[in-house]
């Protein structure tokens, strides 16, 4: 039988690495206090002067070439001027709504500005892939209602009452009237009773209250996800065993497991299909003892263990942090998890480099690592950071990690804890840095990288038709004209493009490798084109304002959300360090250099809160949320909103 194992194609990792065997976060000890947030120290620094490497820039209307090599950037910000005090505070609903503010002001597009791009973009891949995952539409390789009916066909055929009531209630969730014997649709529709009356597990939140099939599509798979149950060995098993009889059946399932595997992360819980793996070995009799060796987190407490997963919910580093420090405690009154998050990764207890099976949700949290810990960055030697650039890119933090998990609510383990979150005149030119874009070239190029792994997990799973054929889903409006295999190459591209400009604006060397996009002249225009452009662009326009659960606290009957509540603008400065100046500067006619100037304009960040309402509440919907957000003015009037 030919085994489609998207992660061993893609990686050469163990199989079992789906099942969240290897791990993305390395917990080192007990927790510890993250350094204090301070100024660089520029003994730190040490750029290499390299002579001949200079390069050309326009800078405001005067060419120039000049030498970077062994510069650095020292990033500031600023206290409000007193003119524009309204703004300090201000919370703007969009990105283009706070543009609009800001006229004659410059505004340098900041990494939330890129990611206002790339939202939208994740939202509308991930929704296009679920609907072709769906059906096999537009030439996906994966048709899981398809799979859902075949697979309950070979459980009836089995009398597996336990397994098949289970693929019968997905399918009834599907749209379909599922063929099944009286006993089995009785257990179907006790099941459905306690899924629906769960709204944290049953109600669709994120991009699939975009259209109807979305939301099938949500429920369908929480419903198989069968944390909120829990699901049972018996019912894990017999689906195991048609799997492990039926080879087609077994792959067709497998490239399904491997798609979610790679879109989101590693499994948190145990599947069929890692049954089937232990039955080429094991005697069905011994079938459950071998499960509980092999996985020895089923046997933990309820609250912290691993559970059986017909479609598996993945594991992700947030997640896993605070499951090991709450899953069997009381959440401390008054815990902030996004904190406690970034402080594990600053203290350096929390180890985010990617391993074998780690997901895109994986990636795209690597990628943010070298906000908060900037040093590891390979671009640590030409940027200087005051103590409070560092406590903006800790708001950029907080801002990038709730959308990326909002656009993977779905499949996100959501974690719990409790014992029971022309010619002109010569005219003098002062230089200053130059930026582009916000100078943080790993950022870019980590994320970069994370769209070429989607790419590759596409191809494969869903097939080279598909990524040709199909389009991505907006939230509202006409699909895009390119097709998602053309999409997802100008997002590679444009990534790859700010990379090249943000690394060579601070005098950093390009880290390009062979797996990566080669620089071309198009590369670069295509990031210019953006930042010049990015205040039109239909994508950044759309409302940033998401909400996503993270936690619930069994022992107060509290669920913690992260939210972004809106955008502000903030002054920064952007100059270079005393004696860390470029070199070899040559300034053409009719301009001519005078001194080493400051640049200092607006950035747009994201506002970023930890609401706590009550469990019983459903989770809010986008609409919901933002409603609250427009009739209210303080996040204290939006949380008691949201609390009814």
């Amino acid at each position: 039988m030919r085994r489609l194992l998207l992660l061993t194609i893609l990686t050469g990792c163990d199989p079992l690495s789906v099942l969240g065997v290897e791990e993305l976060v390395t917990e080192k000890g007990v927790l510890e206090a993250p350094p204090p947030i301070a100024d660089d120290r520029i003994e730190d620094k040490h750029p290499v002067y390299e002579p001949g490497s200079n390069v050309d820039e326009t800078i405001d209307g005067c060419a120039v070439s000049l030498n970077k090599s062994g510069s650095i950037v020292k990033l500031d910000v600023l206290p409000f001027a007193e003119a524009d005090s309204a703004l300090e505070k201000k919370i703007f609903p969009t990105w283009t709504a706070a543009v609009a503010e800001l006229p004659n002001k410059p505004i340098l597009p900041s990494m939330e500005i890129v990611q206002a791009l790339m939202k939208p973009f994740n939202d509308g891949l991930y929704a296009a892939v679920e609907l072709g995952a769906e059906t096999g539409s537009e030439g996906a390789q994966i048709d899981k209602r398809g799979l859902f009916r075949d697979v309950l066909a070979a459980l009836v055929a089995k009398s597996s009452t336990e397994s098949a009531a289970w693929f019968a209630g997905a399918s009834k969730l599907a749209g379909d009237s599922p063929s099944a014997p009286t006993d089995v649709l009785s257990r179907t529709d006790l099941l459905l009773a306690k899924f629906t009356g769960d709204p944290l597990a049953s109600k669709p939140i994120g991009f699939y209250t975009w259209t109807t099939p979305l939301e099938a599509v949500f429920r369908h798979d929480r419903f198989l996800q069968g944390w909120w149950a829990p699901l049972s060995f018996e019912a894990t098993a017999q689906t195991a065993t048609v799997l492990h009889e039926d080879p087609a059946l077994r792959e067709r399932y497998q490239r399904t497991l491997d798609l979610y595997a790679g879109l989101t992360g590693p499994y948190r819980d145990v599947s069929p299909l890692a049954l089937a793996t232990l039955l080429d070995t094991t005697p069905g009799s011994g079938l459950e003892a071998a499960a509980r060796s092999k996985y020895p987190a089923l046997a933990a407490t309820p609250e912290c263990a691993s559970t059986f997963g017909l479609l598996p919910r993945s594991e992700t580093a947030e997640t896993r942090l605070f499951r090991a420090r709450y899953c069997d405690k009381i959440l401390p009154a008054g815990t902030n998890l996004l904190d406690l998050l970034i402080n594990e990764i600053r203290a350096g207890k929390l180890d985010l480099t990617p391993r074998a099976g780690a997901g895109w949700s994986d990636l795209q949290l690597y990628a943010l690592e070298t906000l908060l810990v900037p040093e590891r960055a390979t671009e640590k030697d030409h940027l200087f950071l005051t103590r409070r650039y560092k406590e903006k890119l800790i708001e950029t933090f907080k801002t990038i990690v709730t959308q990326n998990r909002e656009t993977h609510v779905k499949q996100s383990e959501i974690s719990f804890s409790g014992a029971v979150s022309a010619e002109i005149a010569p005219r003098p030119l002062d230089l200053h840095p130059n930026l582009p874009v916000e100078p943080f070239p790993t950022f870019y190029l980590r994320t970069a990288r994370a769209y070429r792994f989607v790419e590759n997990l596409l191809r494969a799973t869903m097939g080279d038709a598909w990524l040709t054929t199909a389009h991505r889903i907006r939230e509202a409006g006409a699909p895009p004209t390119m097709r998602i295999g053309e999409e997802l190459r100008d997002m590679e591209t444009l990534l790859y493009g700010l990379h090249v400009l943000s690394a060579r604006a601070i005098g950093s060397k390009s880290e390009l490798g062979s797996g990566d996009l080669a620089e071309t002249p198009e590369m670069l225009a295509r990031a210019r084109k953006f930042l010049a452009d990015f205040a039109k662009d239909p994508d950044v326009a759309r409302d940033p304002r998401v909400i996503v659960p993270v936690h619930v606290d069994l022992e107060r009957a509290r669920t913690h959300y992260w939210a972004v509540i809106g955008v502000r603008a903030l002054p920064i400065r952007a100059e270079f360090y005393p004696g860390f100046e470029p070199r070899d500067v040559k300034v053409s006619s009719p301009c001519f250099f005078r001194s080493f100037a400051r640049q200092e304009p607006y950035v747009l960040i994201g506002k970023t809160v930890e609401l706590v309402l009550p469990s019983r509440k459903p989770p809010p919907t986008r609409d919901e949320f933002r409603k609250a957000c427009d009739a209210n003015a303080t996040v204290e009037a939006i949380q008691d909103a949201l609390s009814g």
